[in-house]
């Protein structure tokens, strides 16, 4: 199944974790991506776990592209940090979007998905962005990207456009 079918779609991907940041793990979501992505990724960027470069590098993908991705730093250890991170942002939390990964994630690991913290909002400047932190196994991200690149994305991006004069978004269906 193709990920984000959509031509106006700018995805931005920052990947927290510290085994992939420092060579101890590969980045399986990078081989992933290019295979099934039908999306522009813009950037690409594997972080280790630490609130001031993950701030730092989400506030630079503001103004490269349309959607931010997040992966990994959603569950409950004192590394995970990209709740924090996106939340730290000045925008209008979509937390509905938070729900729909944890009840249709379910459908695939069972009642541990309900462990995940996913948090989106929806970031106004220098245009909408929507920021969009998911659970950090391949499969997870895959599946998150899938639910919400179809269809949802591209519908928000529409409606936060309409009142924007700075950018249009064209990706509505």
């Amino acid at each position: 199944m193709n990920i984000g079918d959509h031509e106006d779609l700018r995805l931005c991907i920052i990947v927290t974790s510290d085994k992939v940041a420092y060579g101890l793990k590969q980045d399986e979501l990078r081989d992933e991506l290019r295979k099934n992505a039908r999306c522009t990724i813009k950037h690409y960027e594997v972080l280790p776990n630490s609130l001031p470069l993950i701030i730092n590098a989400l506030r630079n993908c503001l103004g490269k592209c349309n959607t931010v991705i997040l992966t990994g730093g959603t569950g409950v250890s004192e590394h995970d940090l990209s709740v924090t991170a996106v939340a730290s942002l000045e925008g209008v939390e979509l937390r509905e979007l938070g729900e729909l990964l944890r009840v249709s994630g379910y459908q695939l690991v069972g009642e541990r998905a309900y462990a995940s913290r996913s948090i989106a909002k929806l970031v106004r400047y220098p245009y909408p962005t929507l920021v969009i932190a998911v659970p950090g196994k391949p499969d997870a991200v895959t599946h998150a990207l899938r639910v919400l690149l179809e269809d949802l994305v591209p519908h928000i991006l529409y409606e936060a456009s309409k009142k924007s004069s700075s950018t249009s978004f064209r990706g509505h269906r």
